[in-house]
């Protein structure tokens, strides 16, 4: 099911960095409502640390174009983050993306894979205040038998987590190699 067939554009070309967000938001209303459930769908997914909450960035590619990880972050993330980290720190959105746009592996991520069966690669990064893996494969409308793998490639590294929770002066921290 496609729900919310909607321009996120904010200007002419121009994505709005939350539609993926507004999108996951909207379509569990909508499932919850009519019972309907979306179909399965592979994907990339990040949680993300807000000024008030932390939340899943679900890219569920039956949804919107395929992309890695690197390339969301640039084009997508690191946009949001200063966006509403720059009102909370009062700060220059403009700088405070400078300073994230390097920092791609920083926090918790994965990818969602159709190998004959779905499968969940993760770092084994996410802590108890974040959203947990199940939030994960309902995002993706995954089956009971989808297979999560801690797969190194979607870890956080150390450095990176460090540069963001220096950047949004959190606190707070989560597991990274």
């Amino acid at each position: 099911m496609r729900l919310l067939e909607h321009s996120y554009k904010t200007k002419p070309g121009r994505f709005n960095p939350a539609a993926p967000l507004y999108r996951y938001e909207a379509t569990r209303i909508v499932e919850a409502i009519t019972g309907e459930v979306s179909e399965p769908t592979d994907g990339i997914y990040y949680v993300l640390r807000l000024p008030n909450r932390w939340t899943l960035y679900p890219i569920r590619f039956d949804s919107f174009d395929s992309m890695d990880h690197k390339e969301l972050w640039v084009e997508e993330i690191s946009v949001l983050l200063a966006t509403e980290w720059g009102k909370k720190l009062q700060e220059s959105a403009r700088e405070l993306r400078a300073k994230l746009l390097g920092h791609y592996t920083g926090f918790p991520r994965g990818r969602v894979l159709y190998l004959g069966k779905y499968v969940v690669w993760h770092g084994d990064n996410l802590a108890e205040q974040m959203p947990h893996i199940e939030q994960i494969t309902k995002a993706f409308s995954l089956p009971s038998d989808a297979k999560l793998e801690v797969n190194s490639h979607e870890m956080c590294l150390a450095s990176s987590r460090d540069a963001i929770r220096h950047v949004l002066k959190l606190d707070e921290t989560w597991k990274a190699v």
